[in-house]
């Protein structure tokens, strides 16, 4: 997956999910991120930790492995997320690293990565059977209110080339309505 998701997803760099951050390459403050947590992943299949996973659960590493859920992501962002889940804050939360607020263990994103979340989210959740990590209302609203660009389809076309599957939700948002 690494070697696909680095060598021909983002071979040309790309810009982070979450803090927009431009970037030519793979490097030490540049990793992957993941939408839906591989904690929660191993959570619902209860098969403990990663290495019991790869050994004991068939479709952990399919799940793991999947490019939809995957996003280039900053370091510093990921020690800052831990396993919060995403939902809508406001001004209650506590303001954070590019443009997020956090608060009792769940993060806002800054509106550009919303729609993104929302769509990885969901798919995650149809292709593996995978229960909601935030609110259904939540996730159906971003996917909606913050479709996707061009960016986001051309990602989900050479996803598909690489990988074999699309992310229907990219395709048409409101799908997301037969999720509740």
């Amino acid at each position: 997956m690494k070697e696909l998701f680095w060598g021909d997803l983002y071979a040309k760099g790309g810009t982070t999910l979450f803090c927009s951050q431009d970037f030519e390459k793979k490097s030490i403050t540049i990793k992957e991120g993941y939408i839906y947590e591989s904690s929660w992943i191993r959570e619902k299949l209860d098969c403990g930790t990663s290495s019991k996973c790869r050994t004991n659960a068939p479709d952990y590493r399919r799940m793991i492995s999947d490019m939809h859920n995957i996003f280039p992501s900053t370091m510093s962002f990921e020690l800052a997320r831990g396993s919060s889940r995403f939902a809508e804050i406001g001004a209650d939360g506590l303001a954070g690293e590019c443009e997020t607020r956090k608060a009792y263990g769940v993060i806002e994103p800054q509106d550009t990565a919303k729609g993104i979340i929302a769509r990885a989210t969901l798919y995650m959740m149809e292709a593996y059977k995978l229960p909601a990590p935030s609110s259904i209302d939540t996730l159906i609203d971003w996917c909606k209110r913050f479709p996707p660009d061009d960016a986001e389809k051309a990602r989900n076309n050479l996803i598909e080339k690489l990988q074999g599957n699309r992310n229907l939700f990219i395709d048409k948002p409101s799908r997301a309505d037969q999720m509740r």
